[in-house]
């Protein structure tokens, strides 16, 4: 609960009995204990768009750790790979061909890239609890329980209409879902489920 979450004393007793002796020169116990405590991310596999994150495009035939970033979850669409970290930030490599990585910003009709090609690179959406990936689409939940989606929508997978700013059918900015909370989400190539937080009975969230 909120509570023990602001309480050091707990956090420095916690991390003590789990990683051992205290640096007495840690301030803020919470913190110390999520970056002690989040894990080794590893990636293998095709590697042409980076999405392995690995700040370069050449295929791994064996577990290869990711020394860039840890990770609480991770999720992959064809060509791209989405983190969230211990601190609930989220983060994304890969292919953003359609913005399935929510990196691009629009300026006066042009788009412009905000990424690290290859490697791991913070996306502007708020602090989340659940990543998940179509082919080429991203959909996440926020710690309020919001649904964001960004990428490929040709078959409506980002539970909106076509962004008509561009005449094309994918959304490069990460974008709330309106009229909707949710407490888990999964999605397929093209399609997305969720388990509504609020157990309301909707006829229509568009």
């Amino acid at each position: 609960n909120e509570k023990i979450c602001r309480n050091q004393v707990f956090w420095k007793e916690k991390y003590t009995r789990d990683f051992g002796g205290p640096d007495e020169l840690v301030t803020d116990w919470l913190k110390q204990y999520k970056i002690k405590s989040a894990s080794a991310i590893y990636a293998f596999g095709y590697n042409q768009y980076g999405q392995l994150g690995l700040g370069d495009n050449n295929p791994r035939f064996a577990p290869t750790k990711v020394e860039s970033i840890k990770g609480e979850q991770v999720a992959c669409g064809m060509h791209h790979t989405i983190v969230l970290d211990s601190f609930q930030f989220v983060h994304a490599t890969g292919s953003n061909e359609y913005g399935q990585l929510g990196l691009f910003r629009t300026h006066r009709g042009t788009v412009t890239f905000l990424g690290d090609k290859d490697r791991f690179t913070g996306i502007p959406v708020p602090l989340s609890t659940q990543v998940v990936c179509g082919s080429d689409f991203t959909v996440i939940i926020d710690i309020s329980n919001n649904v964001w989606s960004f990428g490929n929508n040709e078959h409506y997978q980002l539970g909106r209409f076509y962004n008509e700013d561009f005449g094309r059918s994918f959304d490069v900015h990460p974008t709330k879902i309106e009229n909707i909370k949710a407490k888990q989400v999964a999605a397929g190539r093209s399609h997305v489920v969720l388990i509504d937080l609020d157990n309301k009975d909707r006829k229509s969230v568009v």
